[in-house]
């Protein structure tokens, strides 16, 4: 029987906190949340109960198989060089990382790379507020791209959110991150024009 990862969140934004609370919610152990504000990863902490918590991991043991980088895209790169002070390649070789944005890709992990780990890119392509809820991950589309150890734990998670995912390269990622943005952008923006030339001809 394939035994359950533990699992390690560095950022607790929106996206961050909704996906701790989805990931918890599937009976998956939350080892340790961080977050710049103390504050912030102490109550999410003890509102799941989790016992580790703090700005940044600062022992070896304090972080889980898994660890999620839901950190600002112009954040990941520096946290991940951060990480890597925490011990050498033994260390990293028995962790998968993760990162959420939609822009960047596994690049920005790659001194996590260079130390042995394991390392993805994971987005939901949804948008998420302080107003988002677990269940907001149900029936959505992830795009991944990653290492193929990485894959199999991604395909779990998603599978267990009810949800799917696309595998892409690390060239394609950008691309489909514009598509999507056009998309939904665009579709809004073609609504609200709509409405404006319809009132104009007298329809409210």
């Amino acid at each position: 029987m394939k035994s359950t990862p533990t699992i390690s969140f560095i950022g607790t934004g929106a996206l961050g906190t909704t996906m701790i609370h989805a990931i918890s919610g599937l009976n998956y152990d939350i080892k340790s949340i961080y977050n710049q504000t103390e504050s912030k990863a102490k109550a999410l902490a003890g509102e799941l109960n989790v016992s580790i918590y703090g700005t940044f991991p600062g022992r070896q043991e304090d972080l889980g198989d898994i660890i999620f980088l839901t950190v600002p895209d112009n954040q990941v790169a520096e946290v991940a060089g951060q990480l890597t002070e925490l011990g050498d390649s033994t260390y990293w070789q028995q962790k998968r990382i993760l990162h959420c944005s939609g822009v960047l890709t596994t690049e920005a992990l790659k001194k996590l790379a260079d130390c042995g780990a394991k390392v993805g890119a994971l987005h939901p392509v949804q948008t998420f507020s302080d107003q988002s809820k677990p269940e907001d991950f149900r029936d959505i589309y992830f795009s991944f791209e990653g290492d193929p150890e990485v894959r199999e734990f991604v395909s779990d998670i998603v599978e267990a959110f009810g949800s799917s995912y696309v595998e892409l390269s690390e060239e394609g990622k950008p691309h489909i991150h514009a598509a999507a943005v056009m998309a939904a952008n665009y579709f809004a923006t073609l609504v609200e024009t709509s409405g404006r030339v319809a009132q104009s001809g007298g329809v409210s």
